[in-house]
């Protein structure tokens, strides 16, 4: 039995096929990046849907860490301003105290002169009365 001749259906099918195929082996020897690109479309049309869960749980946790280190900025930087405040009050005081000290320092020095004053005082006194009572009775 002979085989029967290829109807035109399967012919027009298969020269179709054959043209494809020469077309895409063509692109890729002369296009290597558009095989890949083809054959990589092709595979993300597969998986869009697949990834969309990971993708929209990775951005959540990922505003997440962004929402959360603004937060510890914002805490640093009142930390920072309070630390600041604290120094100022702290310098403040203690110029208060040097000043304090500067002036009891002051009034120690004049009360003491005046002491030392009283006390010269007392001795020209003394020695001024000695004299007189030898010169009356000496």
């Amino acid at each position: 039995m002979a085989p029967s001749p290829p109807s035109n259906v399967s012919v027009a099918v298969f020269s179709f096929l054959l043209k494809k195929s020469r077309t895409t082996t063509m692109q890729a020897k002369v296009f290597p990046a558009f095989a890949s690109f083809s054959s990589s479309s092709k595979h993300r049309k597969n998986e869009l849907g697949k990834n969309l869960h990971k993708e929209s749980q990775l951005s959540g946790e990922a505003s997440q860490r962004a929402y959360l280190r603004d937060l510890e900025q914002i805490h640093l930087k009142k930390r920072k301003l309070e630390h600041e405040r604290e120094e100022k009050e702290a310098n403040v005081k203690r110029e208060m105290m040097r000043e304090m000290l500067l002036r009891e320092k002051k009034r120690t020095s004049a009360r003491e002169e005046k002491d030392l004053r009283n006390v010269l005082m007392a001795l020209v006194g003394t020695a001024v009365s000695a004299t007189c009572y030898a010169m009356h009775y000496g």
